[in-house]
């Protein structure tokens, strides 16, 4: 379980990189009307990856720690207690919202035809999966564990 935990944790900077990235070159594409690239694609396409594999990372944890397994014998308790009501309901919820997010937002930039759609879907969507990532992130904890 460190394993996945420690994957999870260092992919989550891989997704917020990826997606400062493709944030910065929708708002600039937008602003300037610039034409889509195939990097514009290619960076919807990693940065929709990332977050699958940050699912995967998350499913795989939520599943087998010991901190959801404790919260779902004693559900009640576990509302009551901040770390664990965290782990067990808030840091998924806004998890899976913004993965859905930024799955139908891609969907949609990848159907848009003139490449200002593109850029501006792109920006408002993804800035939405950032909010929504942000208030996911359980901050509280090491942003570099185990060193």
């Amino acid at each position: 379980m460190n394993t996945i935990l420690a994957l999870h944790n260092l992919n989550r900077w891989i997704v917020l990189l990826l997606l400062l990235i493709t944030l910065v070159r929708a708002y600039l594409g937008w602003r300037q009307n610039r034409d889509w690239t195939s990097q514009d694609d290619r960076l919807r396409l990693f940065t929709t990856i990332a977050l699958d594999v940050q699912l995967l990372f998350g499913l795989l944890l939520y599943f087998t720690s010991p901190i959801t397994s404790q919260a779902f014998e004693d559900f009640g308790a576990a509302m009551r207690d901040d770390t664990a009501r965290l782990f067990v309901l808030e840091h998924p919820f806004y998890s899976l919202l913004a993965i859905a997010a930024a799955h139908m937002g891609s969907s949609r930039v990848k159907k848009a035809q003139q490449a200002l759609s593109k850029y501006r879907t792109q920006a408002i969507v993804f800035t939405i999966v950032l909010i929504l990532l942000i208030l996911a992130i359980p901050w509280q904890r090491s942003l570099i564990p185990h060193l």
